[in-house]
């Protein structure tokens, strides 16, 4: 797994788009589609409008396909500006369930389905996408996950 969490920036006007690094570097979608991820990780991008896309060249184009590209299993990504303390929360509880065996697909629908409930009036909630295969569930290796 690999995991992201810092500011992003969509802009398909502008050659700097992408995670936006602490010194003011962008680490844009081309670098990352440029890489090798060898060992299929998911990918979880808490940053601000990184799952956002568009069509170059008749093909699609964004920071999740550059990690679907390089070699990721599956990116989690919102579309849309987010609220840090909300994004972060949404983060501990994938993370709890990720590994009980449950979906990963699931998970982030249920996370978006639980916008307007009592607790859940954020438009975060809804911001975050799954790019992957629906049925993709997480394993610590060396642990059986519980069944679902």
């Amino acid at each position: 797994m690999l995991h992201f969490c810092l500011h992003g920036k969509y802009d398909p006007g502008s050659a700097k788009q992408g995670l936006i690094l602490i010194d003011g570097d962008v680490i844009d979608p081309l670098v990352v589609k440029g890489g090798s991820l060898a060992k299929g990780p998911l990918v979880f991008l808490n940053a601000c409008q990184v799952g956002t896309g568009q069509e170059t060249l008749g093909d699609y184009a964004g920071l999740a396909e550059s990690f679907l590209f390089a070699g990721a299993a599956a990116v989690v990504a919102p579309l849309w500006s987010i609220d840090d303390s909300v994004a972060s929360a949404l983060a501990e509880r994938f993370y709890s369930d990720a590994f009980t065996g449950k979906p990963v697909a699931e998970i982030v629908r249920a996370e978006r389905a639980s916008f307007g409930s009592a607790d859940g009036h954020s438009s975060t909630l809804m911001a975050f996408q799954f790019f992957g295969h629906p049925g993709m569930r997480l394993e610590r290796p060396g642990v059986a996950a519980s069944p679902a």
